[in-house]
């Protein structure tokens, strides 16, 4: 496997009254095809949005469900390129890695901006991408970690409790579907019910965000991704 740059995740959008939080959550790579027990709610330009309530906890998980007319190598770079996130991610205004764990592992810190008076969020949650070759699928998970290298703040510390986001190649590699999936807490006063709601939109905006980055000329695939792709027999 040759080195990939640093994964990343997306936001999500308390939908400019509350707050703004990172995407993702630890998922197996069969529940993230999965509809168990999901529930639609929404549907919009091709994006099924779906929620589920998770034992245990009074946080919802969200899912998203659409086709990305860019190949695989293109979508999976947006979602590993730090440095651009803020071009696409609602109110991100700081990330980058904390520390690398392996060529397709690391921890990230990310930092969201919210609007007066609430209080910055920011997360700190560990990142890990898989191919699945026989399926032409990648999978990037995500979840929140404590880690002794990770910046002190001020800022209220959200938890990204699990998130993940399954692309699969389509039509000879010309598009992409993704399955992405989140639950995240983003602490501090905000109780569960209003942070449920708020989040009910983040399966249609981060896939519809998406499409429009991959739809700039000057997005561009990775170049280590994509030939970890073309090893791996994704172009044959």
């Amino acid at each position: 496997m040759h080195t990939i740059a640093p994964m990343r995740t997306t936001p999500l959008r308390f939908a400019g009254i509350l707050i703004a939080s990172v995407l993702t959550f630890l998922h197996s790579s069969a529940s993230a095809g999965s509809q168990t027990n999901w529930q639609k709610i929404d549907e919009q330009d091709g994006i099924v949005a779906y929620s589920r309530d998770v034992p245990g906890s009074a946080i919802l998980a969200f899912r998203g469900d659409g086709d990305i007319a860019a190949p695989i190598a293109k979508v999976a770079s947006i979602l590993i390129d730090i440095e651009r996130g803020p071009e696409w991610m609602d109110s991100l205004i700081d990330a980058h890695p904390v520390r690398r764990i392996s060529d397709v592992e690391y921890v990230e810190y990310d930092h969201f901006g919210t609007p007066f008076p609430l209080a910055h969020r920011d997360f700190v949650f560990a990142a890990k991408l898989e191919l699945l070759p026989q399926s032409k699928q990648i999978v990037l998970r995500f979840h929140s970690v404590d880690d002794p290298q990770a910046p002190k703040t001020g800022y209220v510390r959200g938890e990204l409790i699990q998130s993940s986001f399954m692309l699969t190649s389509l039509d000879h590699g010309t598009r992409t579907h993704m399955v992405a999936d989140i639950q995240t807490d983003p602490k501090g006063w905000i109780p569960a019910f209003i942070a449920n709601m708020v989040q009910r939109s983040w399966p249609v905006s981060t896939i519809a965000s998406l499409r429009k980055q991959a739809k700039k000329a000057n997005v561009v695939e990775n170049a280590r991704l994509k030939q970890a792709l073309v090893d791996a027999g994704y172009y044959q």
